[in-house]
């Protein structure tokens, strides 16, 4: 599955430098340790983290679906896999000029 989420600018940063890896492995961490270990816990992640978990949060919950759009004779064909119908095209050969295969935002079909 595909998605396109917004990431708000103040994140584009860090988003270009390391894809949030740094981050990420901070969270990884902390549930890690607090999962396998009985001690106390020193706890690396912080204020930004936390930030950083909200911002995904509300991104996920905005997220669109990203489907391949098939255009058949000029006509836009939603499906996630366009080979079904290049295959059922290509069986009736008759009257069938074109098919492309382009990456665009799911829209909703009648």
């Amino acid at each position: 599955m595909k998605l396109i989420i917004d990431i708000p600018n103040e994140f584009e940063e860090h988003f270009n430098n390391d894809r949030f890896k740094d981050s990420l492995e901070h969270i990884e961490a902390d549930i890690y340790d607090c999962i396998n270990t009985t001690q106390n816990v020193l706890i690396i992640s912080g204020n930004y983290e936390l930030e950083l978990i909200n911002m995904f949060i509300e991104a996920f919950e905005k997220a669109e679906s990203f489907h391949s759009t098939c255009i058949l004779e000029g006509t836009p064909i939603y499906k996630m896999n366009c080979d079904d119908i290049w295959n059922e095209a290509y069986d009736k050969r008759d009257g069938v000029k074109s098919i492309r295969a382009i990456d665009a935002p799911a829209q909703e079909t009648k």
